[in-house]
């Protein structure tokens, strides 16, 4: 489907004035259009920054379904999330690049559809809401943390690829959803 910018800085700011935590945005333009490009889409990261900043949320949007190398810079306000396989190596159709945060699985995903059928699906508008439900795991088990602390936790405690910190493909790694509750209720 597709959706407008101006529906989306609706819905970031009706969230933001509501007390929602956490938006998940299953939608991305192609490099070098994404939402990544903070001079394409400045108002946009306004809302984005914002949303982070003032009150205390985070954004998480998939990276993107095709297979080209994002150069827009990464945002301190802007969870990227790009998509693995079963055999946890990036997806054939993923984006990857500088703006990413995490990734998470996006291939032969079983959720409902419309009619009330269970569907296989795949792209990296089912990775970014999974990454997203990590956080809110944390932040349901401890409510006092700030959207930085969950990031933090999140970072600390995903599945990395190898040795490195933060990959174009992966950023941090997959979000690893035991570990990063017990590290937010301190275990």
């Amino acid at each position: 489907g597709n959706v407008s910018s101006s529906a989306i800085l609706e819905g970031i700011y009706k969230c933001g004035n509501s007390g929602v935590k956490i938006i998940n945005i299953s939608a991305n333009g192609t490099a070098p259009y994404s939402m990544s490009n903070k001079s394409v889409n400045a108002t946009m990261h306004q809302y984005f920054q914002w949303f982070h900043d003032t009150k205390g949320g985070l954004i998480f949007v998939a990276a993107g379904n095709t297979p080209v190398f994002d150069a827009n810079a990464w945002a301190p306000y802007l969870i990227v999330v790009s998509a693995i396989n079963n055999q946890y190596t990036l997806a054939n159709f993923s984006t990857y690049g500088n703006p990413l945060w995490f990734t998470a699985p996006g291939t032969s995903i079983y959720c409902s559809n419309r009619d009330g059928r269970v569907n296989s699906v795949s792209g990296t508008s089912f990775s970014s809401p999974l990454a997203a439900s990590v956080a809110a795991l944390v932040w349901g088990a401890r409510p006092s943390l700030t959207n930085k602390q969950v990031e933090s936790i999140l970072q600390s405690t995903c599945y990395k690829a190898g040795t490195a910190s933060w990959t174009k493909w992966y950023g941090y790694g997959m979000p690893n959803a035991e570990a990063a509750v017990k590290a937010a209720l301190g275990r």
